[in-house]
């Protein structure tokens, strides 16, 4: 009983991924005052994920980001700027948003003279192997990261977030990452067109 019970926490506890897409409310999306060009590669537009031997970064773009991040980014400077970006040209050079998860490493060595310390230790010694890593993906740190970059007419501008959430990522966490990054995007560009 006591085995099927940690099977299925187990199983539970693996289920616990990162969210796939982000959907952030619906915009009254208008008419620009600016002139905006996305000049982002491809593969910034399109959604991927890397793994390796240290963990997992979930990238998010216009294929799981609704609405799109041209369209969120346009909306957000056209609700906070309108008048003062009026006939100007903005350029989006980047848009990169991505959740990085470390994978807890299992040290075989100590496991097995972890459990052969313990009475009945070797019968748990594969079930522990599975369930450290997912408990880290339950209790572990998990950053949120987002970077936006380009152009206000020949002005340079770029900001970023980094958040830390504790356990599963969830899409309310990847939206206030989002909406700190227009907000502070907001502000950049502001500084820009004052340099005009």
């Amino acid at each position: 009983m006591r085995t099927i019970f940690i099977m299925i926490l187990l199983f539970l506890m693996t289920g616990c991924g990162t969210v796939t897409s982000v959907k952030v409310g619906t915009l009254q999306v208008e008419q620009p005052s600016f002139r905006f060009l996305d000049n982002r590669t491809n593969e910034m537009r399109e959604s991927h994920v890397d793994l390796d031997s240290s963990g997992v970064t979930t990238f998010y773009a216009d294929d799981n980001i609704f609405p799109s991040p041209p369209t969120l980014i346009a909306s957000a400077l056209q609700t906070e700027l309108r008048d003062k970006l009026a006939g100007h040209t903005i350029i989006l050079n980047e848009f990169i948003m991505y959740v990085y998860e470390h994978t807890a490493p299992v040290n075989k060595d100590q496991l097995h003279t972890a459990v052969a310390s313990t009475s009945g230790g070797y019968a748990a010694e594969s079930i522990a192997g599975m369930l450290i890593p997912s408990i880290d993906k339950i209790v572990g740190e998990k950053t949120v990261y987002l970077r936006i970059s380009g152009k206000i007419d020949d002005q340079e501008f770029s900001t970023f977030v980094g958040d830390l959430y504790r356990g599963r990522v969830t899409e309310a966490n990847i939206q206030t990452t989002l909406k700190k990054t227009l907000a502070q995007l907001v502000i950049e560009v502001q500084r820009g067109v004052n340099k005009k």
